[in-house]
């Protein structure tokens, strides 16, 4: 048993995520959230992002990496209160593969892709949602004239230099190589392969590679990134840090071939 999905009135396992058919209909908007170990902050984000988007078709949905803390239990208190509430509990496997499993279970037309530290503040989304009719990916960015990053001061200067330089590998046409703060056409997004395993926001720069090898339209706009007041950062070490991005966009500059993100 690999996934354990859990809502107000269902209690389901499967072992392939390709098993499930979310039953719902008419959703226009899924909120995709990964967790690891955020059962401090957690409730306060789903309250936040059912606030921001009352009145609109959306559900929510936290993928679990099977959390040591309260996390899962924490989502498991709120199903009854919030019945556009769903949690998928899996084995640990990282951010962009939760990212990917809550897309293959979401419903909506759009998917919104967010942290759970309240990095990627919940009321952004209704900018989001004002720029993705006529877009296929729209991502905030941190480094576009009105964006400003909130961050002790190794955090934010090693990200200003990371992406400087990604920026110059990429040439230039996204400002914000390592967001993973968007909001994506499901369909168009749901054609996409992508090749790598990633651990953090690496997961951006083949993002952006697939969204210009199929001509996908992206826009960015700009947001305030909070660094978390709550909770454990995930990022690690900023040299290993560094280094993964770094090795990352050599290897999807230079040895990135194929559409649809394959390898010939």
């Amino acid at each position: 048993m690999n996934y354990v999905l859990r809502t107000y009135k269902t209690n389901t396992t499967f072992d392939d995520i390709f098993n499930y058919r979310n039953p719902k209909k008419d959703i226009e908007i899924s909120v995709v959230v990964p967790t690891y170990n955020e059962s401090q902050v957690i409730e306060k984000l789903i309250r936040s992002i059912s606030k921001t988007l009352e009145g609109k078709k959306f559900e929510i949905i936290v993928v679990d990496d099977s959390s040591p803390d309260s996390t899962s239990r924490v989502v498991q208190g709120l199903l009854n209160e919030f019945k556009q509430l769903v949690l998928l509990t899996r084995n640990k496997r990282g951010v962009f593969s939760a990212q990917q499993d809550g897309i293959k279970i979401a419903a909506g037309k759009y998917v919104v892709l967010m942290d759970a530290d309240f990095s990627h503040p919940p009321a952004k989304i209704l900018e989001m949602i004002n720029h993705i009719d006529h877009n296929d990916i729209v991502s905030c960015s941190r480094f576009l004239p009105k964006s400003k990053i909130i961050a002790p001061f190794s955090r934010k200067y090693s990200t200003v230099l990371l992406n400087t330089v990604l920026r110059i590998i990429f040439g230039g046409w996204i400002s914000d190589y390592s967001s993973i703060f968007l909001m994506v056409d499901r369909k168009k997004w749901n054609k996409l392969h992508f090749y790598y395993d990633s651990v953090w926001g690496e997961a951006g720069m083949e993002i952006f590679h697939q969204a210009k090898l199929n001509n996908l339209a992206v826009e960015e706009i700009p947001f305030t990134y909070n660094f978390r007041e709550e909770g454990d950062s995930k990022s690690g070490n900023l040299l290993k840090y560094g280094y993964i991005y770094l090795k990352r966009a050599i290897d999807i500059k230079f040895f990135y071939k194929g559409n649809y993100g394959k390898k010939e």
